[in-house]
């Protein structure tokens, strides 16, 4: 029984991986899906659609700018710090393992990375919506 208990608990997590990535593809596949079927509807109805509002409809999301990796490098940094503090919070007298501090000192420095990412990816235009 020991044995199946050692064989679940290596296959979980990449069970786990893997339906996240199926959710992702998944919702992005029915995203795109919608557009197609908003515009077959539009087509079927009569509207003239150009080639703008086509592309507007069928391109993916804009994910990342410059202030949403400031905001994610802030949180991410804040809670290397956290994790770091919380290794002398609860004191590790023996001298013993250290991997807290150094789970907090890995997920500082990918904050302070997201931080300078921000800084380095110049910030694009925001065009006035059209009416």
């Amino acid at each position: 029984m020991e044995h199946l208990n050692e064989i679940i608990e290596n296959i979980v997590p990449f069970l786990f991986a893997g339906t996240v990535v199926f959710i992702v593809f998944y919702f992005r596949h029915a995203r795109r899906r919608e557009a197609e079927q908003t515009i077959r509807m539009a087509i079927e109805k009569g509207q003239v659609l150009d080639a703008g509002v086509i592309e507007k409809l069928l391109e993916p999301p804009r994910r990342y700018g410059p202030g949403r990796l400031r905001v994610g490098g802030i949180i991410v940094a804040f809670v290397g710090v956290g994790l770091a503090a919380m290794y002398f919070i609860l004191g590790n007298e023996d001298g013993g393992d250290r991997g807290l501090l150094g789970a907090g000192a890995l997920v500082g420095s990918i904050g302070i990375g997201l931080l300078v990412a921000s800084l380095a990816k110049p910030a694009q235009p925001t065009l006035p919506p059209q009416v």
